[in-house]
């Protein structure tokens, strides 16, 4: 009888080509490989997208919607919209060209913009500062003033710095330490005032501990998270919960305890308080598969009361209060070891009628990516977001909406 060799190389291609039959048969074949969200801009249109080593993770908007500033270890760019287009007008690279005293160092948190883009206050490593533009056009960003020459000793590095929107109130959270270490003691939340050109300190919050004493241990109380209009209001959280002090005076003190009628474990250091000081979103940690919530509260005579409950990780709110961004997460598979592999996904709502009401829909084109920041103007109608760009890099990725 004649023999046969079996070829198994051509048995395995057939196989192979006969399970890609079969599944693509029973579902479309980007809905096996691929099941992240879809982009849907709903009211929103695209209007950049700025790639490449120019973009920092770090953003801000300013309210006009006309200003935007990016920061990363590497720079600090500016952009400023003119007709249709955002050309960088600013950029400063303070990674160190000849020496490391040229490192002006990376900026420690997010970078604020006063409502009109013309005050930028954000930091050079220990050192606090305030940036304003020297022409019309935006171009020529100078230092102008710090706050004070004590705030300037190495032995001072800011964790959160906020920024009213009529740039005359500052917000510090600082530490300092005897050592130089930066680890033994968080200092008072500081509050200052610009008047006449010059910054003075007017109050401070002081950090207490769960017992309410004052003390050097790691879990003081309160931490800066926004700040109003006006710089009336401030919003801070911490383990014992989320309060907004309310100016009186040239002090803050403390005016209410925001309480979630929800189930929480705790609120966390992300949320927005509007300009007005009458609402507030906070993220909440909760025990459930499905993520965090952003708790929406209001003020109604006289008294907070939670208002919304809604899934997901708190990205922005417009400082008017009638747009809020929050990001979900959608598992899309596993990579080669097993570890699920998830896409992050914007939801953009809306207040209509006294209900949070979903408007848009966006989505990254890579399955294993998510948003690292969302920043909103004033009434929400001009949005940026930055993600990494592909996923696990260190480029990222700036896109400009409109409304």
């Amino acid at each position: 009888m004649p023999s046969f060799k079996i070829n198994t190389k051509l048995i395995r291609l057939i196989a192979l080509i006969a399970s890609i039959f079969l599944i693509t048969a029973c579902n479309p074949l980007e809905s096996v490989l691929y099941q992240g969200a879809t982009t849907n801009l709903g009211l929103y249109q695209a209007d950049e997208v700025i790639t490449g080593s120019i973009v920092g993770e770090k953003i801000a908007l300013s309210d006009d919607g006309l200003t935007l500033v990016s920061e990363d270890w590497r720079r600090r760019s500016i952009y400023r919209k003119f007709g249709a287009n955002w050309p960088q007008v600013y950029v400063l690279d303070y990674r160190p060209t000849s020496g490391s005293a040229d490192d002006k160092g990376t900026p420690w948190f997010v970078p604020k913009l006063d409502e009109t883009g013309n005050t930028l206050l954000t930091s050079h490593r220990d050192l606090l500062r305030t940036f304003m533009p020297q022409s019309a056009n935006g171009q020529d960003w100078q230092e102008q003033r710090f706050l004070n020459a004590t705030l300037d000793a190495q032995s001072h590095r800011y964790s959160e710095a906020l920024l009213s929107g009529d740039g005359n109130i500052a917000a510090l959270s600082h530490k300092t330490t005897s050592d130089g270490s930066f680890t033994l003691l968080d200092k008072d939340i500081t509050i200052w005032q610009q008047q006449a050109g010059n910054w003075l300190e007017l109050s401070r919050i002081e950090r207490i501990a769960d017992n309410g004493v004052i003390s050097t241990a790691d879990n003081f109380a309160i931490r800066l998270v926004d700040i109003n209009r006006d710089g009336s209001k401030i919003l801070v959280v911490g383990p014992n919960g989320a309060f907004v002090h309310t100016r009186s005076g040239d002090s803050w003190q403390s005016s209410a305890e925001l309480s979630a009628t929800s189930n929480i474990f705790s609120f966390e250091e992300r949320g927005a308080i509007s300009a007005s000081g009458n609402r507030v979103a906070l993220q909440a940690s909760v025990n459930s598969a499905n993520g965090p919530r952003t708790i929406v509260f209001d003020l109604a005579n006289g008294t907070w009361q939670q208002s919304t409950d809604l899934q997901g990780r708190f990205m922005a709110m417009s400082s008017d209060g009638q747009t809020l961004v929050l990001q979900n997460f959608v598992q899309t598979g596993t990579d080669f070891i097993g570890t699920p592999q998830s896409q992050g996904f914007l939801e953009v709502f809306n207040l209509s009628g006294g209900s949070w009401q979903k408007v848009a829909t966006i989505a990254p084109s890579s399955d294993r990516n998510s948003y690292q920041a969302v920043a909103l103007n004033a009434d929400g109608s001009v949005m940026a977001a930055t993600l990494q760009d592909p996923p696990f890099s260190t480029t990222m990725r700036l896109e400009i909406y409109t409304r």
